[in-house]
């Protein structure tokens, strides 16, 4: 299984993605004024509203309770609205994150790698799990969008070396 990693800086402010993604009032407050924010995925086959991976409550849980309490976490939706898809076994697809401030970024794919070497664990012997995954990081006047897919051991890895490249860090 190898990594591929498709970087992107777009000029997309924060409004732009809230309107791409169909969110509702409360979806955008929150994607304006939380750290790190749990997106949806544009609604997908019969549902037309925005959609969360399959896990996402799960592994907001898991990071609402294993992240340091100055790197606040919230969900781009409310209760009423909240709806999961599920996806393919062996692929576990990760909700869209979106970071507010980039220094978050380490801290936050620590913990969701703790969370899929978790998840790893709980395999049969002889399987394989892939993840794949989109997060998205305020940076200057745009966002950086990196795009991952690939085995849950090299994830964070892979995204903090790829957002650095972007960065020239």
């Amino acid at each position: 299984m190898s990594n591929q990693v498709d970087i992107e800086f777009t000029q997309n402010r924060r409004s732009t993605v809230a309107e791409e993604l169909g969110l509702s009032r409360e979806g955008r407050e929150v994607l304006d004024s939380a750290l790190v924010v749990f997106l949806p995925s544009r609604g997908k086959g019969s549902h037309e509203l925005p959609v969360f991976a399959s896990g996402t409550r799960e592994l907001f849980q898991y990071v609402f309770r294993n992240a340091p309490e100055n790197i606040p976490v919230d969900v781009a939706s409310s209760d009423n609205q909240y709806r999961e898809l599920a996806e393919h076994a062996d692929l576990l697809v990760l909700p869209t994150l979106f970071l507010a401030e980039p220094v978050a970024l380490p801290v936050l794919l620590g913990v969701i790698s703790n969370y899929l070497y978790d998840k790893a664990r709980t395999l049969l012997p002889g399987r394989t799990m892939e993840v794949q995954s989109e997060v998205l990081i305020q940076s200057g006047d745009g966002m950086v969008s990196i795009k991952y897919k690939g085995p849950p051991d090299a994830y964070r890895d892979v995204v903090c070396e790829a957002f650095r490249n972007q960065n020239g860090a």
